[in-house]
This record gives structure tokens, C-alpha cells and sequence, in this order.
């Protein structure tokens, strides 16, 4: 899938700083991962798919301006690229997470909410896996999907994605 000479290219898009972070820190800590970009809003992700050309998109759906929803069909149209949703709202049957689907989004991770990086770990753990854990959002899991991503679409590598 990828070559240890080419990293897997991760746009990550989410209206919460310390969410861009957490979602950074999980990917970058798989040598296979490499996020080459952030966007606040779904305008941002727009253009930045545009012109990053990211192999897959992590991207929320609640956001100002432009949503997660808008900005996914606005990519799948222009400038089809993977797209992983991940988001508080979703979760399998959730209304927003089957509109993003429909529209082009091939998987979902839920962010559970509530929870304080206290609450949810165990032992000595890094800030970047307390945040992570905290939400909900476990590091293997997240970079599997996103490497999944494309094999799961029939792609043997990053850069060859093209919608069918």
C-alpha cells in the first residue's frame, strides 16, 4: 500500500485548534503518515484539496462557514479524494454520517465527547495518546482507517485515487 519512500498525505480539517492538533500529533506518529495540511472550516479544505492534493482528508462536519457536508460534496465533485469522516456526530446510522457517505465519504470514526483525558487513561501515557484517548480517538485505529482508505477504494498507493 505505501512505500516507505512515500508517505500516506493527510489534509486534516477541523474547526477546533486543539482537535487540528490532537488529530495531527495521532497521524505523524505513524512513520507511514504525514499530514501536509490544516484547514479551520470547510471553505479552507476546499482549496487546500485543491492545491495539496492530499491522498486522503480527515474532516469534521460541524464547522462555520462551510460545513463538513458542503466542503464533501464541493472535493467529490471538483477534486475527488478520500474522505474520513471524523466527527462527534459521527456514528453508524447517524443522519449527517449517512449524508456523508452519500455524498462521497467512504469511512467514519466517531469523537466521543464528555470525557477528560483523566477520566479515559491509564498509567503513564503521552500527551498526544492522553488527547487522543480522551476523545475517543484510539492512534491505531485512526491511521488504519486512513490507510485503509485506499485500499479499501482499489488504490495500491497514495496519489492514485480517483473516484469511480
Amino acid at each position: 500500500m505505501v512505500t516507505p519512500s512515500k508517505k500516506l498525505r493527510v489534509l486534516v480539517v477541523d474547526d477546533s485548534t486543539f482537535m487540528r492538533k490532537v488529530l495531527e500529533n495521532i497521524y505523524n506518529g505513524d512513520g507511514q503518515i504525514q499530514v501536509v495540511g490544516s484547514a479551520k472550516d470547510g471553505r479552507e479544505a476546499v482549496s487546500m484539496a485543491e492545491s495539496l492534493k492530499p491522498d486522503v482528508i480527515s474532516m469534521d462536519i460541524n464547522m462555520p462557514h462551510v460545513d463538513g457536508l458542503q466542503a464533501t460534496a464541493e472535493i467529490m465533485t471538483t477534486n475527488p479524494r478520500p474522505i474520513v469522516i471524523v466527527s462527534s456526530e459521527s456514528r453508524e446510522g447517524a443522519a449527517s454520517t449517512l449524508r456523508a457517505l452519500e455524498l462521497g465519504a467512504i469511512e467514519f470514526v466517531a469523537k466521543r465527547e464528555g470525557r477528560t483525558a483523566t477520566q479515559s487513561t491509564h498509567g503513564r501515557q503521552s500527551s498526544r495518546r492522553a488527547h487522543g484517548h480522551a476523545i475517543g480517538l484510539h492512534d491505531s485505529k485512526l491511521q488504519r482507517k486512513c490507510k485503509v482508505s485506499l485500499s479499501a477504494e482499489g488504490r495500491s498507493s497514495p496519489g492514485s485515487w480517483q473516484r469511480q
